[in-house]
């Protein structure tokens, strides 16, 4: 808990370069510093426990590029290098104003919430694994695509059972919405083989897990927000593929330990982006009009072809600005993998 003016405060009124400054003392450090390695060790446990193919996907997906490193380089090693430097870098002398204090405890909430979306993503990285696991092997693999994020199934035979369109949508459970507007009798007319409507309704499962795993990254971050005073945009957002042209990540004359203010934007415009990769109630009733096994395939092969464009579009911005957040900064050899640069990779 920080203090403004003497009074405790749960969450600042607004921005540490624009508010009065943050007040702590060392007792206050101390928890603040307990909270901090906590985070760490949780991470490390989760780590510890997760598989390999779930750690390589992290590793792949969701750590910066280590320029001049070397690519063995563990990404729960990269986490704890930057607890360290906090403690040892960021931590004021004895003595030290309460002004000092308070902007040390701000950064070390900073960090721990970075650990703890981190851990977000690899616990949900775990459940996406279960999730693949759990529907492979059965026919609907032949008509499967690889998911961006973990490999899916393999090639199975060709099954000889048809599927109604009701019938599919019974398969995704609660899409009841998507149920189209015509006679009963036409909905209920079995013409898609069953494997593959298996297959499309595990690609569009695949859409929606995906779309809930960010988010609820996503909303990890927000308690960053939250602890710096920075507010969520308002109004019309940015197109994420904005992110990834060439200008300045922050507004302060000096380099921020945090840029949050830009931060707040990049959320934003990748919560949006995340939740426009959905297919509503509505566009899938249309599918009913095309319920043929030309059709079906057709659908299957676009959800993939839509996976794996935005995953390449998303990935494309984090390593751009991983990019422009290193050559504001040249002289720092840790730039690419600082805090900053770990947060942009999470998203």
């Amino acid at each position: 808990m920080l203090t403004v003016g003497g009074r405790r405060l749960l969450l600042p009124a607004g921005p540490l370069a624009r508010g009065p400054p943050l007040i702590s003392n060392p007792k206050e450090v101390q928890t603040y510093e307990k909270a901090l390695s906590s985070a760490a060790s949780e991470l490390k446990r989760l780590w510890e426990r997760v598989s390999p193919e779930v750690r390589q996907s992290f590793y792949t997906h969701y750590t910066p590029r280590v320029y001049g490193s070397s690519s063995l380089t563990s990404p729960l090693e990269l986490f704890e290098r930057q607890v360290s430097r906090v403690f040892e870098r960021m931590r004021p002398p004895l003595g030290a104003s309460s002004q000092q204090y308070g902007v040390y405890v701000q950064q070390l909430q900073i960090a721990r919430v970075i650990l703890k979306a981190a851990w977000t993503r690899l616990s949900q990285l775990q459940a996406l694994e279960e999730f693949v696991v759990s529907r492979k092997g059965g026919e609907e693999d032949r008509y499967s695509f690889q998911t961006p994020v973990l490999p899916g199934g393999g090639m199975g035979s060709a099954g000889e059972e048809l599927l109604s369109f009701r019938d599919f949508l019974d398969l995704l459970g609660s899409r009841k919405g998507a149920v189209p507007a015509y006679p009963d009798a036409t909905a209920r007319r079995p013409t898609v083989p069953l494997a593959l409507a298996q297959g499309l309704a595990r690609a569009l499962q695949m859409l929606e897990f995906q779309a809930e795993m960010d988010a609820k990254v996503h909303r990890a971050f927000h308690e960053l927000l939250l602890v710096t005073g920075t507010p969520l945009p308002c109004g019309p957002l940015q197109p994420l593929e904005e992110f990834a042209k060439e200008g300045p990540l922050y507004v302060e004359p000096r380099r921020p330990f945090f840029p949050a203010s830009f931060f707040s934007y990049l959320l934003a415009a990748f919560s949006r982006e995340s939740s426009t990769q959905l297919i509503s109630d509505d566009a899938l009733s249309t599918w009913a009009y095309q319920w043929t096994y030309e059709g079906a395939a057709q659908r299957l092969a676009e959800l993939g072809e839509r996976m794996n464009s935005n995953f390449a579009a998303v990935a494309a911005v984090k390593v751009s600005l991983v990019s422009r957040w290193a050559v504001q900064q040249p002289h720092d050899p840790a730039a690419t993998t600082d805090l900053t640069c770990l947060a942009f990779s999470l998203l």
